[in-house]
């Protein structure tokens, strides 16, 4: 009974604000054509797994095929990759704070707006509830199809569609109000099939909401509003299985209304009427909840659609506190957008939401993500920045001089920091390791010269895992020794040779949840190993093709894509492989421009995506997105502060974004800062102009701005000419 009285409710409530909206709403539209549309066509939806591009969705399925089995829960995503490409010029500092963060555009939308999606292309689909209809948009924002004749009950016809999956050339869309799923030809627009009747038995469905493509699997998941459950089916139509049930107990749903899929195979269901989301696996089994109800950070009050970009981070439409959220892949609150305002569909109005109640964000390969927001109650779309890379990596302090005292070093190489954020460092020609707190302070040194246990020879690389234990690759007795944070020897392994589990000038070691990572280069290898020692396997043979390794020294775990990234000396480049060894890309391999490397050594990844690369020759460290774009570098050759010579080696301690160099030449430890721009592309994109507008921060007042070190002030809107990507 009361899904009947919801569906009537809704049903009645939607088409009272549409008509109140449509005779109060005056605000000009802007755009090509007839429709407006989007500004720029790179949004997708909670469907954004199903259309993974190849970097994330492959090396996920190999680490399916490998194990036989989904990937554990509480294994992150992958990070984000860097912002507009990382050429923005642009850096807007306004007197007042914003309304809203990372702003990029509004539209004014003919229809009402709701659910969005994207396929793999960036072309946006956008449902429209007043015409009943889904409509696509090229990411230029040229209209290229519309899926349905409007409102009805017959093929092809809609009664509010809501969510949409893209499926190579076939469109799925949820037919809300009849009850079933709707079949297109993505470049025909022509309608194919529909499955689903009304009921709560298999197969059947009670107003469907949203439905995702789950791309291991090769299934769609529908979330029913109407029976409280998500149901798996073909994309033929037939019924797979069903999970959840109406409840408010952990698993249990109360008007299922949003479902996104991340890249490792999760299913989230925002949990409408519990003002909360949860998490299964894909065949159903409860992970964890995020949220509750209320107002704050990480609160919800009627939330709706869900997004997931290739970050693995979440993006919620909290409805009823009129902003989005954003939540990391552990569930925990990572930021907002937008604020409740007045009813108005101009740029002056950006960041202001009246019902945002459908949410998108691009994942397009080499394009930084963007958040689409659809706004019912002013009929309009905005886009914001799905997240940022460090652009400044500001000098902070230094520690260390030439020597054999406490906190002196003679040629540091290795660096890394446990979770109190204290800092560890191999002092190679010292043959022993020192340990220091973040500021500097010298804690305890352990090791001495020779190749007993304990004992070192051209100490290199060190890592340290979750347990505190302390890995450090004894480079010149060719094994890894092992010690506990307070330099208690624990373990060794390795030897002199070839085979596997042996050792020829092993440089740098990396370590994950459950697995150490080696670099030789002696042998062109990486081998992979347990906390214990036991050998896993091994990748590498010498040579310059994808897969193959010359001389490789750094490697940084990605935990978040399962990625293994390997700086290569012999090659001057990096290339990523899946943590089974699996090439997936060369990335770096510019000879000439800003991003060429001389001479690569140390390599690591910050909290954002950002993969650095020490280039040791040049003095510095390079900075690229995780698709291999060259963001910047910072350092140059010299002893001064915030200067380099011979840096072997880096790390970053991810809670602050702070990163620790073994200055080695220098014979010193230099720690940096990492400066996210907070408010650097506030303004209007008209895609009619093709123009960007940078706008004041209040609706009425001044904005100072700089453009690279210039500052002036502005009253009016200023063009910025070009396409803004």
């Amino acid at each position: 009974m009361k899904r009947f009285r919801w569906k009537q409710y809704r049903i009645f409530i939607v088409l009272i604000v549409i008509g109140v909206l449509f005779a109060l709403n005056n605000a000009p539209t802007f755009g090509q054509g007839g429709d407006s549309v989007p500004p720029r066509g790179d949004g997708s939806d909670p469907n954004a797994p199903k259309i993974a591009q190849a970097a994330t969705t492959a090396p996920v399925q190999a680490i399916a095929a490998k194990t036989g089995r989904q990937v554990n829960d509480d294994q992150p995503i992958q990070t984000a990759s860097a912002k507009n490409g990382g050429t923005s010029p642009l850096i807007v500092s306004p007197t007042d704070a914003l309304r809203s963060q990372h702003f990029l555009s509004i539209l004014a939308f003919i229809g009402q707006p709701f659910m969005m999606a994207t396929d793999s292309s960036g072309n946006v689909y956008v449902a429209d509830i007043s015409s009943h209809v889904v409509r696509e948009f090229s990411p230029a924002g040229s209209l290229l199809q519309t899926f349905g004749t409007g409102l009805g009950s017959g093929a092809g016809q809609f009664n509010f569609p809501e969510g949409t999956a893209v499926v190579g050339n076939d469109v799925f869309i949820a037919d809300f109000g009849n009850n079933r799923i709707q079949r297109f030809n993505k470049t025909t627009g022509a309608y194919i099939s529909q499955f689903g009747l009304v009921g709560s038995g298999p197969g059947q469905l009670n107003h469907p909401t949203q439905i995702a493509y789950h791309p291991l699997n090769g299934l769609l998941y529908v979330a029913e509003s109407g029976n409280d459950r998500v149901q798996k089916f073909t994309t033929t139509g037939v019924s797979q299985g069903t999970f959840s049930s109406s409840g408010s107990g952990p698993g249990q749903i109360d008007n299922p209304f949003g479902l996104a899929i991340d890249p490792l195979g999760y299913v989230y269901v925002s949990d409408s009427f519990n003002n909360r989301v949860q998490k299964f696996t894909s065949t159903g089994t409860f992970v964890r909840t995020i949220g509750g109800p209320g107002s704050g950070d990480g609160l919800f009050s009627n939330p709706n659609q869900l997004a997931i970009d290739r970050a693995g981070f979440l993006y919620v439409a909290d409805r009823g506190n009129t902003r989005i959220q954003k939540f990391d892949w552990k569930g925990a609150f990572a930021g907002k957008y937008g604020v409740a305002g007045p009813t108005c569909s101009t740029e002056a109005c950006h960041g202001f939401f009246s019902v945002p109640a459908g949410v998108a964000v691009s994942n397009v390969a080499n394009v930084q993500p963007i958040v689409y927001v659809s706004d019912q109650g002013n009929l309009t779309v905005q886009a914001f920045e799905a997240s940022l890379q460090p652009t400044s990596h500001p000098f902070i302090a230094k520690w260390g001089t030439a020597g054999t005292g406490a906190g002196q070093f003679a040629n540091p190489k290795g660096t890394a920091v446990d979770g109190a954020g204290n800092v560890y460092v191999t002092d190679a020609s010292n043959n022993r390791v020192q340990k220091f707190d973040k500021y500097g302070t010298f804690i305890r040194q352990w090791g001495s010269t020779g190749n007993g246990v304990g004992e070192f020879s051209n100490p290199f690389g060190i890592a340290v895992n979750s347990a505190n234990n302390v890995f450090v690759v004894d480079a010149g007795n060719d094994r890894v020794q092992v010690f506990d944070s307070n330099g208690a020897f624990i373990r060794q392994w390795g030897s002199t040779g070839t085979a596997d589990g042996l050792f020829s000038s092993p440089r740098f070691v990396a370590v994950d949840s459950s697995y150490v990572y080696v670099t030789e280069f002696g042998n062109d290898r990486v081998q992979k190993f347990t906390f214990t020692g036991g050998w896993v396997r091994k990748w590498g043979t010498l040579g310059n093709a994808l897969g193959q390794l010359d001389g490789p020294e750094g490697i940084a775990i990605d935990p978040n894509r399962q990625f293994a990234y390997i700086s290569e000396f012999g090659n001057n480049r990096v290339q990523i492989f899946t943590v089974f060894g699996d090439p997936v890309s060369i990335v770096t391999a510019s000879t000439t421009g800003p991003g060429a490397l001389i001479e690569a050594y140390g390599l690591t990844i910050d909290q954002h995506g950002s993969v650095y690369v020490s280039d040791r020759f040049a003095g510095r460290i390079v900075q690229f997105n995780d698709n291999g774009q060259y963001i910047g570098a910072f350092g140059s050759s010299g002893s001064g502060d915030g200067q380099l010579s011979g840096a072997y080696s880096f790390t970053i301690d991810r809670s602050t974004g702070q990163m620790f160099v073994a200055d080695t030449s220098n014979n010193r430890i230099q720690r940096f800062g990492s400066t996210v721009p907070k408010n650097d592309t506030v303004g209007v994109w008209r895609p009619s102009t093709r123009n960007f507008y940078m706008r004041n921060s209040n609706t009425t007042g001044v904005a100072d701005i700089s453009v690279n070190t210039s500052a002036f002030t502005v009253t009016t809107d200023q063009p910025i000419v070009g396409d803004w990507n």
